[in-house]
């Protein structure tokens, strides 16, 4: 096309402007520069071409990422486009999904029967047409025909639909040599696309500003430049390559104001930053259901600890990242777009699955099953009070996400009324608590216009998961077991006289169904946190155990069903906190751990079992009061009850 029009442009009478515009682009595009969809010339193509029904190729992307057991999703993305990807579980249903849509930078090395993916962050993956555009280790997916051709030159391979997948990353000159006789000989087409601004989180039309969600820039055209727009307040800004054509931009101190990006002397972009997200109404989204864990609640009795008092700071990071849930939440998260920026920024060790379960247990998410489709979406908790009190004091306790904006809100109101707010921070990566003293739920109502929410607690009946009897299983196939050495679900169908079994829909149409297999029948769950659950309790193999004040799990996996995590939370006024290596826990008292032992009996180690008061009373009478009673978590004790370990409980 270039060679055409260079000679057309020449031979005719064409305008000056249109002589000085095809030149540049010419010789943009001559140094391999393709970050030109916004040059003058290339929108007069395209202009040409939409008004002759002209489609031009698509840019395609296909990205690998893991879910919660680390079992891989495929996620399909069209550029410029308004629609939401589509997520597979397949690699062969990804790759259709990618020739249904035509002619893409993709297309010719999916016709080849073969995917190179290079990596884009701690377990994901991206698809490149050519080797050209990778850096160290790749990994590849081959079509059937292929998999027996090279497949052994590659190491292992996992199944994916008639596709497979290498299990490990392979070099790239190892995948190079076992491709090179298979390899699109035709040129590939060379996709002109925008300089793009991607990484960050939006509120409404502008980037949020926190310098942890700061987005990244990619463009081919050279370092680019922000410049402020006529604000001398505002904070200089500067883009640092971390990959080639790739930048980051750093900053000293949120962002808010007008810029003007500068990738090259013709091409310019405007962006517009907040410090902090706008308040808006989170948006249920249509065709979603409910994702109950458990069913039998009622309003909660008793008092709780005692609240804090002062106002905890928050790590900036931890802060930034709460502020970038809400202000990307307005419609709801995607899971493959809500756990990449949970990597970003959480610590490397620490399970960005297990992240966001706090998230939903701090009532900050809540889960919706989307239906008839695969996978979940996160929206954000709806903001409410919560009355509450303690032995000492009646307080208000804050539910749902909460961004900057309405905390200052909260706290004028607060001031106003004569009371005090208070921020717990249990460890630096557990979600802030909110609250107040001094106020009444009412008041701060009348003040705020959030809704009162009364606290409710778990019932006295014992395993009241939301299960689904009901559910045929002719359309779903068995993809995964768990493994009880492991604690995730794998490939490995082992034997075990308790067995939890996903099954994945034939179509991708419909959620995944967890089957719990024991000697006393089958038991079907959409929910994969009250499946583990249960199968742990049949298999007397506890989830979690009692130490000191804390409930912690005893392997990688696992979570108290959500109705009993929002208890401990009203009770204790802590969050759940999840911890590096694996690590989560709740806090805890001996008395809570027994009511959720009897609540999920054979899924908890409670530890050590307290005496009745009346045996603790007969033995400082024995002893002629030498032995002191003392009162705690409701039981009178005595100072020096042994413990006997064998039995582990109080002789």
């Amino acid at each position: 096309m270039l060679a055409s029009l260079r000679n057309l442009v020449d031979r005719t009478n064409a305008s000056k402007g249109l002589h000085e515009a095809f030149d540049e682009f010419y010789t943009a595009y001559s140094q391999d520069q393709r970050s030109l969809a916004d040059h003058r010339f290339w929108k007069l193509v395209l202009s040409v071409a939409a008004g002759r029904n002209v489609q031009m190729p698509s840019d395609v992307s296909l990205e690998v990422y893991p879910d919660e057991d680390g079992l891989p999703h495929f996620r399909v993305d069209v550029a410029d486009s308004s629609d939401r990807g589509s997520v597979h579980a397949t690699l062969q249903s990804a790759v259709a999904a990618i020739a249904k849509l035509g002619a893409s930078n993709l297309l010719k090395v999916v016709e080849a029967g073969y995917v190179v993916f290079r990596r884009i962050g701690t377990s994901r993956w991206t698809a490149v047409p050519r080797f050209s555009d990778c850096r160290g280790e790749v990994r590849v997916g081959l079509c059937n025909r292929l998999t027996a051709a090279v497949g052994t030159k590659l190491g292992r391979l996992r199944a994916s639909g008639d596709w497979s997948l290498t299990v490990d990353t392979v070099s790239i000159a190892r995948a190079e040599d076992a491709l090179r006789r298979l390899l699109a000989r035709e040129e590939l087409p060379q996709i002109i696309s925008s300089v793009t601004v991607t990484g960050g989180v939006r509120t409404d039309h502008h980037w949020l500003g926190r310098r942890s969600v700061l987005p990244t820039i990619t463009t081919d055209l050279g370092l680019p430049m922000i410049l402020a727009e006529g604000d001398d307040d505002a904070p200089a800004l500067a883009c640092k390559e971390i990959e080639p054509n790739r930048y980051a931009i750093r900053s000293k101190r949120p962002v808010a104001g007008a810029f003007e990006l500068r990738s090259s002397a013709s091409t310019a972009a405007r962006l517009h930053f907040v410090a902090d997200a706008f308040v808006h109404d989170g948006q249920r989204p249509n065709n979603h259901d409910d994702a109950p864990e458990w069913k039998d609640r009622v309003p909660m009795v008793g008092g709780s600890a005692e609240p804090p008092t002062a106002w905890d700071p928050v790590p900036e990071q931890l802060d930034d990242l709460m502020e970038a849930v809400y202000a990307g939440g307005r419609r709801g998260w995607a899971e493959a777009d809500l756990i990449p920026l949970l990597e970003r920024i959480i610590p490397d060790d620490m399970n960005p699955w297990d992240f966001l379960r706090s998230l939903q247990e701090s009532t900050v998410l809540t889960p919706l099953l989307r239906s008839r489709h695969r996978g979940r979406t996160w929206i954000l908790g709806s903001v409410s009070l919560v009355p509450m009190r303690s032995r000492g004091a009646d307080f208000v306790l804050v539910d749902g996400c909460v961004p900057a904006m309405q905390r200052r809100d909260f706290k004028q109101a607060v001031t106003a009324l004569g009371g005090n707010v208070f921020r717990r921070m249990a460890t630096p990566w557990a979600v802030p608590l909110m609250g107040a003293i001094g106020v009444t739920a009412e008041n701060l109502r009348e003040r705020l216009d959030w809704p009162v929410k009364p606290p409710t607690m778990p019932g006295k009946r014992a395993a009241a998961f939301d299960d689904d009897p009901q559910r045929r299983l002719e359309a779903y196939r068995k993809a995964y077991v768990w493994s009880w050495g492991t604690g995730r679900f794998s490939y490995d169908q082992a034997s075990s006289h308790v067995q939890l079994a996903r099954w994945v829909h034939l179509g991708e149409r419909d959620h995944d169904v967890y089957v719990v297999s024991a000697s006393s029948g089958e038991r079907m769950f959409v929910s994969r946190c009250v499946a583990i659950a249960e199968a742990h309790m049949q298999a007397g193999k506890p989830m979690y155990r009692r130490e000191a004040d804390r409930l912690v799990r005893t392997g990688l996996d696992g979570f108290l069903p959500d109705q009993i995590a929002h208890w401990l939370r009203y009770e204790n006024l802590s969050n759940a906190q999840p911890a590096p290596a694996g690590g989560y826990s709740y806090q805890a008292s001996q008395a809570q751990v027994a009511a959720i032992a009897r609540l999920l009996p054979g899924a908890i180690d409670a530890g050590l079992t307290l005496p009745a008061s009346w045996a603790a009373v007969a033995a400082a009478r024995r002893s002629g009061f030498a032995e002191r009673l003392v009162f705690k978590e409701g039981r009178v004790l005595s100072s020096r009850t042994p413990f006997d370990p064998t039995q582990r409980s109080y002789a």
